[in-house]
């Protein structure tokens, strides 16, 4: 094959910095600004102790043991916190440099299957889907995931094309299996199996180099997985069939979530290509393109019906397909761009997308606020609104203000596409999208920054610094997991009243008499004795408090007036300078534990 002209070479090297510059700019505007959410601080926060700790097998969540994800986020948070310190933007730093990663490798992947032309193609649509670059802004195991499945199926296809791709394959699957279970595993495998049977190519699996795989997958995942099985036995079972094999089936303990039917995992995962995915259709119906695409077509397919099988499945599970289905788009925008007599499709999504604009106008300026289609939207994205219905209506407001600006960008985008589709002029309606979607996609990071506002508690973590005193204590009086990033801005251990935590059931189990698990009569003597607590709570406030912040979702309060020595006001640097091993944080986790485990059984012998 001969080698490509410094020309090509200069434009090839050109594409790649164009995708991954707006993959970059998307990700990283504004990353460090937003609040972690009390969803990202159960990541951040096992991080943050394994770098305190020096404790790199044991993941601990607020001291105790927590195995419900693999190890690899909380590796790459702790390394972000070792090179830039503490705080938002290194604890997102993996999602998003992963979101630019797996840009580049969209690109490679089209590049093998088609040319280089489509690649740029492909890793635009990716690099400015609404799906991958929201989920690259938080500090998320998805990221990870969806990098080494991408790694894997770029590994697969060098392997169909004959060339030397079997390494890449399984060093892929093992980063998945590392980032968030044995999913990693399943998927590449489920992919050549299933492509094997269509193509027929039975020579596939000698090419793949089983044995020599198995020997790598070992080897990369074997060490942590033995470490931490010999260190706590509970660990195999827990992990293996409580958070894999029961979670499928939805029979998980305890069940912590929400799922969505099959119909809205579709229309979700459909949702998270926007705006692209309303060419999906035009796309997959052109038989000849998808014959020569039939591998990130299987791929797709396969992710997208095993997560259709599980009784588990959640809005994000469909993410992993959305590389491959960026490829599929790519190809047909490149069609699109030979063949410019082919404009019905693009002129039929430009109708739809002022069809959508008008809708939003009418939602936004005409429809009450209440609207019942965002109402349903909002929990058919985003989890907690399914658990927490109520808390849906405080986010409606102003997600339908933001529609506005957001309807009069979708209007005038869909009517330039309209144009440029009738002049015939495909390459100038794709630069027209991703163009719009630098715009639109802040009106997008604007509605996730609204989420802040009731789930997270760095509100609350601020006024607790500025009037902690020694020996005071924070308690978490509802449910911690929906308070959790409290423990991450103070920096201090948080005590539970009545360990009322799912994601620390097990943990709180294995690590019976933990001082931070405390009683509603241990909390009453805590309350009265001469020493400040902090109560975050959602519950029926004690007598005599004292309200600090009040919030829908929580309250904060403490158990006596602040002293003027105390009542300061203003804001202070929440992380006063970077964490490294050598150097630990002013708080000792050990030693808190053990001062604290006799303070509280002096306590609880006194209480009534």
């Amino acid at each position: 094959m001969p080698s490509p002209s410094p020309r090509a070479f200069r434009r090839w090297r050109l594409a790649l910095s164009l995708c991954a510059a707006v993959a970059a700019v998307n990700v990283f505007a504004g990353l460090g600004q937003r609040p972690l959410l009390d969803a990202e601080s159960r990541y951040t926060l096992v991080g943050l102790e394994m770098l305190r700790s020096g404790d790199w097998v044991q993941p601990r969540l607020n001291t105790f043991p927590y195995y419900e994800k693999p190890p690899l986020l909380y590796w790459t948070i702790a390394a972000s916190y070792r090179v830039l310190g503490v705080g938002e933007f290194a604890s997102r730093l993996p999602s998003a440099l992963a979101h630019v990663g797996t840009t580049l490798l969209v690109v490679a992947l089209a590049s093998a299957l088609i040319d280089r032309g489509a690649a740029l193609l492909a890793g635009l649509v990716y690099a400015t889907a609404v799906g991958p670059v929201t989920y690259a802004r938080y500090s998320f195991p998805d990221g990870l995931l969806i990098f080494w499945l991408t790694l894997s199926l770029l590994g697969l296809t060098l392997t169909v094309r004959g060339q030397t791709g079997w390494l890449m394959f399984y060093v892929g699957a093992a980063g998945a299996v590392l980032s968030k279970g044995f999913i990693g595993l399943v998927l590449p495998i489920a992919t050549a199996a299933a492509y094997t049977v269509v193509t027929r190519d039975r020579t596939l699996l000698a090419r793949l180099r089983p044995g020599r795989g198995a020997v790598v997958l070992l080897a990369l995942l074997l060490p942590w997985h033995a470490a931490l099985a010999i260190r706590d036995p509970a660990f195999v079972r827990f992990y293996v069939l409580n958070e894999h094999l029961y979670r499928f089936l939805n029979v998980r303990e305890p069940i912590d979530y929400v799922p969505l039917s099959v119909t809205w995992f579709w229309l979700a995962t459909a949702f998270w290509l926007l705006p692209w995915s309303v060419l999906l259709p035009a796309a997959l119906g052109r038989g000849r393109l998808i014959v020569s695409l039939a591998l990130p077509l299987v791929w797709s397919i396969v992710v997208l019906g095993f997560f259709s099988l599980a009784q588990s499945r959640l809005e994000r599970y469909g993410l992993p397909a959305l590389p491959a289905l960026a490829i599929i788009l790519g190809a047909y925008w490149r069609d699109l761009a030979d063949h410019p007599e082919r404009r019905a499709a693009l002129t039929g999504s430009a109708v739809l997308l002022v069809g959508a604009g008008l809708t939003l106008i009418a939602t936004a300026f005409v429809l009450p606020l209440d609207s019942a289609l965002l109402a349903r939207l909002i929990p058919a994205l985003d989890g907690h609104y399914r658990e927490h219905p109520d808390q849906a209506r405080l986010l409606l407001g102003d997600v339908v203000r933001l529609a506005r600006p957001a309807a009069l960008l979708v209007s005038a985008f869909g009517l330039s596409t309209f144009m440029a589709a009738r002049w015939g002029r495909p390459r100038l309606a794709f630069g027209l999208w991703v163009a719009f979607l630098i715009p639109a996609l802040l009106v997008v990071d604007r509605g996730t920054e609204l989420l802040a506002a009731n789930r997270s508690q760095r509100d609350a973590a601020e006024i607790i610094n500025h009037h902690w005193e020694n020996g005071a204590r924070v308690v978490v009086g509802g449910l911690y997991d929906d308070a959790m990033s409290v423990t991450f801005y103070t920096g201090r251990p948080t005590h539970l009243l009545q360990g009322n935590s799912t994601d620390l059931a097990f943990g709180i189990r294995r690590d019976g008499g933990s001082p931070l698990v405390i009683s509603a009569a241990q909390l009453q003597v805590l309350w009265q004795s001469p020493s400040r607590l902090f109560l975050l709570t959602n519950q029926a406030l004690p007598d005599g408090a004292v309200m600090l912040l009040d919030r829908p979702t929580y309250k904060l309060v403490t158990n006596r007036p602040l002293t003027p020595a105390h009542a300061r006001s203003g804001r202070q640097p929440l992380f006063r300078k970077r964490i490294s091993p050598t150097e630990p944080s002013d708080f000792d986790f050990v030693s808190f534990v053990s001062i604290d485990k006799a303070i509280t059984a002096g306590l609880s012998a006194s209480s009534p």
